[in-house]
């Protein structure tokens, strides 16, 4: 009904130290660094010396190099722009998303939940 006050909001959940209270799942494992929000600017800086970076490089670096070889060609050639007028982007578009990179945050160990 009109002129109810809405219902409150609950307060934030606080996760202060709530992952350092959860035991690993193996005895071995041992436990990863978090990070805060403070600390971006030292990881941004530090994505050159990633080791999924390094092994992916490769990968990115002739992507790289063949969508500015296409997009030359579609620029600079037109008999090549008229003959990709036809094409429809869908199917390359699922085809380049397919082999996205995974997920930034890695699933739950088994037995977490």
């Amino acid at each position: 009904p009109a002129g109810r006050a809405p219902p409150p909001v609950p307060p934030a959940a606080d996760f202060n130290n709530y992952w350092d209270k959860i035991p690993p799942v193996y005895e071995s494992s041992t436990r990863a660094p978090r990070y805060s929000n403070q600390d971006w600017l030292i990881n941004l800086l530090s994505i050159s010396k990633s080791k999924m970076l390094g092994r992916i490089s490769s990968h990115l670096l002739v992507n790289t190099v063949w969508a500015t070889v296409v997009v030359m060609m579609y620029n600079g050639i037109p008999k090549f722009a008229k003959g990709c007028a036809g094409f429809s982007p869908t199917p390359h578009s699922l085809a380049a998303g397919a082999p996205s990179p995974p997920p930034l945050f890695p699933p739950p160990h088994p037995g977490q939940k």
